[in-house]
């Protein structure tokens, strides 16, 4: 019996990958923060009018048309920019053995695809967060650190409106904001952030997401996804970090579709290669007499346009 040896794109594991079907996708923010986009090509220049340095809030004057002239007329310029997306992978081998004896407790197949997306995922989510916690971007210096020894008088209000404000002001609106979960934990329970929601008789009130959408006209996105530096397999002997730190709170115009419909920037896959953002792919080696699954993915994070971001740095001692 022939057994094949080359890579089989597998819709069944493709779809597990692109559904999120495991426990974990519950907690990740990836997809949420910066949106995908499929590209025909694996590299390319665009065109793009997201001149930093002009754009929208370019002043002119429109004058009466005199008798007999024409109108006045405007310009504008565009800018080039270029992509190159790059392929990662990881594979997962099967041997005939064991899967022949814990396929009478388990599905192997399945267990392995949930191991790779495991690994796989929360690697993407923290390529995503240095993307969006990238000290380049456009920041708000706070008017106080986020500490714990601050928490009795911080106003995280004052910085938020001032992050909003500069946005707007560079003709920018931001759509989601982006922190860690143990921060919004932080400073939904400052006392002058629930102040400034429920008024100076709060009776200790914490501030809702809903109640800061309301109000900021954002959507609040939260981190809460942890990695084991040990790599140890045991509970007892795990060390973990979070993945969004409490060090940054992101705004930004999250905005998805075509490059040239605007927002912070997209995360480009090349279609040809790769149908979808995730890819599954099975195949047979023999010589160990065992069947390998294989995910991967060929992307770039992009970044599109800086003004449609603005992070507060709060150096904070909160975990």
């Amino acid at each position: 019996m022939f057994l094949n040896t080359a890579a089989t794109y597998s819709p069944r594991i493709t779809s597990y990958l692109e559904t999120g079907a495991s426990k974990i996708s519950r907690l990740l923010i990836a997809d949420q923060v910066v949106p995908k986009f499929g590209v025909a090509k694996q590299k390319d220049s665009f065109i793009t009018d997201h001149a930093e340095t002009s754009g929208d809030l370019t002043e002119f004057d429109v004058p009466d048309r005199a008798p007999n002239a024409g109108y006045e007329e405007i310009t504008t310029t565009f800018g080039t920019d270029s992509y190159a997306t790059k392929e990662k992978g990881l594979e997962h081998s099967l041997g005939d053995v064991d899967a022949a004896t814990l396929d009478d407790y388990m599905n192997t197949e399945s267990v392995a695809t949930k191991r790779l997306e495991r690994v796989f995922k929360k690697w993407y989510e923290k390529q995503v967060k240095n993307f969006v916690f990238d000290a380049t971007l456009p920041t708000v210096t706070p008017t106080a650190s986020y500490t714990i020894a601050n928490k009795a008088t911080l106003t995280p209000q004052d910085d938020i409106l001032k992050a909003i404000n500069q946005m707007s002001a560079v003709g920018e609106l931001p759509k989601i904001c982006v922190m860690a979960q143990s921060l919004w934990d932080y400073l939904r329970t400052c006392p002058k952030f629930a102040e400034f929601f429920y008024g100076s008789t709060n009776g200790g009130k914490g501030v809702t997401a809903a109640m800061f959408k309301e109000h900021f006209k954002v959507d609040l996105i939260l981190g809460n996804l942890y990695l084991d530096a040990t790599k140890k397999i045991k509970n007892d002997t795990i060390s973990t970090t979070p993945i969004w730190p409490t060090s940054h709170i992101a705004f930004l115009d999250n905005t998805g579709g075509d490059l040239t419909a605007g927002g912070f920037g997209r995360a480009l896959y090349w279609t040809k290669d790769t149908p979808s953002f995730w890819v599954g792919e099975t195949y047979r080696k023999e010589a160990t007499r065992s069947t390998v699954i294989r995910m991967r993915t060929n992307h770039q994070l992009k970044l599109l346009n800086k003004r449609a971001a603005r992070l507060i740095v709060t150096s904070s001692d909160v975990v």
